[in-house]
């Protein structure tokens, strides 16, 4: 039960991210914003079905949006915010033009594609012992699901979850390197070198939980996955770049306006 609790709060915290931004980028629109709701909207479904799935028994509906969603699509969505918010416009239309397309395949292929088991480093596919698929999904062991020790993904969907991952997690981790050199050059906009900081925490450790758990150390999965949506949350609200202006979502109500006070000491 501590596995649903764990992801039912991850589910939580995504999608209140997803909330604040949405509020945000109707103050302020920036394209950044759009892309990092994506982004965490992605990462509380993945977290949703994995929510469901340990609080019961796993299905094949269930695998494939927490397949889909927590391996092949957040990372890259996550990152692909920090790119807009750092690099250039003309370079992030171009790269998200690139995202978008092994987005539509790996949602048909997911979608569509058997469930079969698959060979695994060059030995021949793992055996149901003669259960059907679902009934294997309801016997097994979530260690046995997450681990990637019994696959059922096709080859083709392992190659989209190297290539977008690599590139989520760069823009991520590059993102913070250049906001850490900014800052030591500018010592300007401190909240950003936090928030690129605290994002990198919250991108990596659901990558870390995956590593972690095919590597025989599945016990801190679902705690990582919560961790992660934690600090991502923790890295937006800290922004500058994100909440300008803390407000009641939808609202008028503004209990925060951060522009007054990051504009007194340029008059100065």
């Amino acid at each position: 039960m501590t596995d649903a609790l764990l992801s039912l709060f991850a589910a939580i915290l995504c999608f209140a991210a997803v909330v604040f931004l949405i509020d945000q980028q109707l103050v302020k629109p920036r394209p950044y914003k759009v892309v990092w709701a994506v982004g965490l909207f992605v990462y509380g479904v993945g977290t949703t079905a994995q929510f469901f799935a340990t609080a019961g028994h796993w299905n094949a509906l269930e695998y494939r949006l927490w397949y889909l969603a927590g391996a092949i699509l957040a990372a890259p969505y996550l990152g692909m915010g920090t790119y807009y918010l750092l690099g250039p416009r003309k370079w992030a239309d171009r790269v998200m033009v690139f995202l978008g397309v092994f987005t539509a395949y790996a949602v048909v292929r997911m979608l569509t594609v058997p469930l079969t088991p698959q060979p695994i480093n060059g030995k021949p596919a793992w055996s149901l012992g003669g259960m059907t698929l679902n009934h294997w999904f309801s016997t097994a062991s979530n260690t046995d699901i997450i681990s990637g020790t019994h696959p059922l993904a096709p080859p083709d969907i392992i190659f989209v979850i190297i290539v977008l991952n690599t590139l989520g997690a760069g823009a991520l981790v590059l993102g913070a390197a250049w906001s850490a050199w900014k800052f030591i050059q500018t010592r300007q906009n401190p909240t950003r070198l936090l928030s690129m900081v605290l994002l990198v925490i919250g991108g990596l450790a659901p990558t870390l939980a995956g590593t972690l758990t095919k590597l025989g150390h599945p016990d801190a999965f679902f705690a990582l996955t919560c961790v992660g949506a934690f600090f991502l949350l923790a890295g937006y609200l800290v922004s500058i770049d994100v909440f300008a202006v803390f407000r009641i979502p939808f609202t008028e109500k503004v209990l925060v306006d951060r522009r007054v006070a990051t504009a007194e000491p340029a008059r100065r």
